[in-house]
């Protein structure tokens, strides 16, 4: 960008000094509007390169476990990382629209690298849902729950809603709970009984949890997190919710606004966050 403000501050001089006025106005509007273009440009660039980077840093914590070829796996992921921050440097010396669409083209091939992992062995390229016996059945069709079997990529939405299962089929949707690793959409989660994400590290999107969710392995979340927990919360584990931490249960009008005792974020970082105002929060 510093170069294109440059060029525009010498085509100004140049306009002071020159008689042909109108051709010189003209060309300073043309060099406006090619600089407007890139700038806009570089806004959208920016964020698609941000939001790649949140996925790459999830999936570097979870591929060694869930996918086959490990050790080319991680190299390519060191490598994408490596290029998505020259990428952003170079954004830095953006001065034309073509040096922007040779950054795109770029990004391009590195989102091409990044999908490609994701379309590996241990990654499941589709919604999951477990409602109900046949769902059930089904998500058991798609996620090995065997100790010696990996743990998953979810490139999907996760919802669990196991209200009224029975004590075997709420084992058998924990034991599915526990393989999953990552999850590149929304996550819903219900449950009357502990579900134990004991893998689960990263979320690109929301999680909305209506209890019996353990996520305590979880570090980040891009999009909002909201929770109807209750009694003494404990989030002291989580590094970064990217949207808003909404406590419901906190909630002026809500029937169970005193039964939260305190609220404990540690370290966390949000975009905002929403709880009841009498309680205690601890950061």
């Amino acid at each position: 960008m510093k170069k294109g403000l440059l060029s525009l501050l010498a085509l100004a001089l140049t306009v002071v000094g020159c008689q042909n006025y109108d051709d010189q106005f003209d060309e300073l509007t043309s060099q406006i509007t090619s600089l407007q273009s890139t700038v806009d440009g570089l806004t959208g660039v920016t964020a698609a390169i941000t939001t790649l980077q949140g996925t790459v840093a999830g999936l570097a914590t979870t591929i060694g476990n869930v996918s086959t070829g490990v050790g080319e796996n991680a190299t390519t992921l060191e490598t994408v990382s490596a290029t998505l921050a020259d990428l952003l440097a170079q954004l830095d010396d953006v001065a034309t629209n073509a040096d922007l669409d040779a950054i795109s083209s770029t990004l391009a091939l590195v989102q091409s690298d990044v999908r490609e992992l994701l379309e590996g062995n241990a990654t499941i390229n589709q919604n999951i849902t477990i409602n109900s016996e046949a769902t059930l059945l089904y998500v058991e069709t798609l996620v090995s729950t065997g100790t010696d079997r990996p743990s998953v990529i979810v490139n999907g939405t996760v919802t669990f809603n196991t209200t009224g299962f029975s004590a075997g089929q709420q084992q058998r949707a924990n034991d599915i709970a526990k393989k999953i690793a990552t999850v590149l959409n929304d996550v819903s989660v219900t449950s009357t009984s502990t579900l134990e994400f004991s893998d689960m590290t990263f979320i690109d999107a929301d999680l909305t949890s209506g209890g019996g969710a353990d996520i305590a392995e979880l570090r980040t979340i891009t999009g909002d997190f909201q929770s109807t927990e209750i009694g003494d919360i404990d989030y002291s584990f989580l590094s970064s919710v990217g949207g808003t931490m909404k406590i419901i249960a906190g909630d002026a009008g809500a029937t169970n606004v005193n039964s939260i005792t305190s609220v404990d974020f540690g370290t966390a970082t949000f975009g905002s966050i929403s709880v009841g105002a009498s309680v205690l929060i601890t950061m």
